[in-house]
């Protein structure tokens, strides 16, 4: 078990939640709330310098965390509804920089369709940004359900955040340093590829914490392994392996 699962089950021991209980908090990637005839999905997601996001393109910053944070509904197989956040801004951005993020946000709600609900506002040395997105679905997918024999599919390539983590930890490598500027990795909004999930697959999850933590943690879970013969990598991440 993971050091994130172990510290989840010491905060849910300390709020009373039974043991037998506690699975379902792994097993899909918004809450899965049940109220009258309706299937409410919320999530919540957190993102910082720690997550090593550039901050070269402020309005690419801001489209990225609303996309993370908006993808966990997709993944249940949801539409977005409302989003709400707390931004911490850097004491080092500017006004230019702010209305720019905050434009990039924007574009990504207008896109997904989804109403803003307001926040919380803060400033300190480092910026920390929290998303919040209520949505809702006919049909919830969970990560349970993959049976012997089923297919595994993407929908996108490997590596987009890994490419981006690499661009911020080596950004004084002189190989890299052609690429920091001419290369922004900006986040696919997954809204018509949620559909077809929807209505297709038996399972799902998110690969924002790496294809292969998503791929054991659907394992754990459905207890099935799994076999991967043809993965597509982000070819800008392959290029950039070959120069560090």
């Amino acid at each position: 078990m993971d050091k994130e699962r172990q510290v989840i089950r010491m905060i849910l021991e300390a709020l009373g939640e039974p043991e037998g209980h506690m699975k379902r908090y792994f097993e899909s990637d918004s809450e899965i709330i049940r109220l009258g005839d309706k299937n409410l999905l919320f999530t919540t997601d957190e993102f910082s310098e720690e997550d090593l996001f550039r901050d070269h393109h402020p309005f690419t910053l801001g489209w990225n965390v609303a996309v993370a944070t908006i993808s966990d509904i997709l993944a249940s197989g949801g539409n977005p509804l409302y989003f709400g956040h707390s931004l911490t801004l850097s004491n080092k951005w500017d006004d230019d920089f702010i209305r720019k993020f905050s434009q990039g946000i924007a574009e990504c709600l207008k896109k997904a369709g989804v109403t803003f609900m307001g926040g919380d506002l803060g400033v300190s040395d480092k910026w920390h940004y929290t998303g919040i997105v209520l949505g809702e679905t006919d049909r919830p997918l969970t990560r349970r359900g993959a049976r012997a024999g089923d297919l595994i599919f993407m929908t996108g390539n490997i590596g987009a955040g890994n490419l981006e983590a690499a661009l911020k930890l080596y950004s004084t490598h002189l190989a890299l340093k052609p690429l920091l500027n001419q290369v922004t990795v900006k986040f696919h909004l997954r809204i018509a590829e949620s559909k077809v999930l929807r209505k297709y697959a038996n399972c799902c999850i998110d690969s924002s914490d790496g294809i292969l933590k998503a791929l054991i943690n659907l394992a754990e879970i459905t207890e099935t392994g799994f076999e991967i013969t043809s993965p597509e990598y982000c070819k800008d991440g392959l290029l950039a392996c070959t120069l560090v």
